[in-house]
């Protein structure tokens, strides 16, 4: 069962598991549109249109299928440059789908104990102490944002349960990843979209909210991989997964245009007046290698580039 499954990684979760032979049921959020969609093209059995931040709903869904694996992707969240301002307006909804739903879900553990869960945490769950600040699972939590604190919050839960009660739970501890399926306003499908207007010869500069500002990123697939890989170990322990590197996003789109063979001349600017990276957080992925044997294999530029070329056939 995987919350969220409309989404970047609730698709690539139920993509990944459908080739491994499991039936997919899928629970979104979007209850205006889940029933217009084919679950057959999300490689679901069911998409169920559910708020199982409810507990008698989550109760009554989950004892009927009794699933084996749940994976708790569904998210409230922005863009990284809107994060703040958006969790204002939306922190009650932040506490019900990140806390509500988690809690549900470990008490329903707490009595079917052969199920094991993943719950998708983040990186907001810390904020840095100096220019980078290395971030592993055991290191001290500092919520950035909203969004941060009620990620903390389920983190806090699962812990509890695990030690309480030894419901077979853990968090992946997210760190930025993308995808050719990721919501057009985030950063990669904006560069995307534009490093494909510079191959159609509609532009000569890519602008960047700020062209220095340092990113840890990884490919969506390879964490999504991972996270299964977590339900696979026992015990079950919490996972920082990451690309374990920072590099500035002009590094990356540098990158990029050598391997799409852009010879011309392209500016590449900023257009916020801040042009410091600032401080910035960057996974520790000591632990995902040593014991899932995971390590990112694609870099941010191969990344972009993959994006930049999908989109060029979608757009032909």
């Amino acid at each position: 069962m995987i919350t969220g499954i409309l989404g970047q990684d609730g698709r690539h979760l139920a993509s990944q598991l459908d080739a491994l032979g499991y039936e997919v049921i899928g629970i979104s959020r979007e209850l205006s549109n889940v029933n217009s969609k084919n679950p057959s093209f999300y490689k679901c059995s069911e998409i169920i249109s559910e708020d199982l931040s409810v507990p008698s709903h989550a109760k009554s869904i989950l004892n009927h299928y009794k699933p084996e694996k749940i994976f708790h992707m569904a998210g409230v969240h922005a863009s990284a440059a809107s994060m703040l301002e958006f969790g204002k307006v939306a922190y009650q909804e932040m506490q019900n789908c990140h806390i509500g739903i988690t809690r549900n879900i470990l008490e329903w553990q707490r009595i079917n104990t052969n199920t094991k869960s993943v719950i998708a945490l983040s990186s907001q769950m810390y904020s840095p102490l100096g220019d980078v600040t290395e971030i592993s699972e055991e290191s001290s939590t500092s919520p950035s944002s909203k969004y941060g604190e009620t990620k903390l919050e389920a983190f806090s839960l699962i812990k509890r349960y695990r030690k309480e009660h030894n419901c077979k739970s853990a968090g992946a501890i997210l760190f930025n990843h993308t995808s050719d399926i990721s919501k057009d306003q985030f950063l990669f499908p904006i560069l995307a979209s534009q490093l494909c207007e510079v191959l159609e010869g509609k532009r000569d500069e890519i602008q960047i909210l700020n062209a220095e500002a340092l990113i840890d990123m990884s490919s969506a697939e390879e964490v999504c991989a991972g996270m299964i890989s977590m339900t696979e170990i026992s015990p079950m322990v919490d996972i920082v997964f990451s690309s374990g590197n920072l590099e500035s996003v002009r590094s990356i789109v540098e990158k990029t245009l050598v391997k799409l063979s852009i010879s011309i001349p392209i500016k590449i600017s900023s257009t916020s007046t801040n042009m410091r990276s600032g401080r910035v957080v960057s996974g520790n992925i000591s632990r995902a290698r040593d014991i899932l044997n995971w390590v990112p294999k694609r870099t941010p530029a191969d990344i972009l580039y993959e994006m930049v070329r999908i989109l060029r056939i979608e757009r032909t």
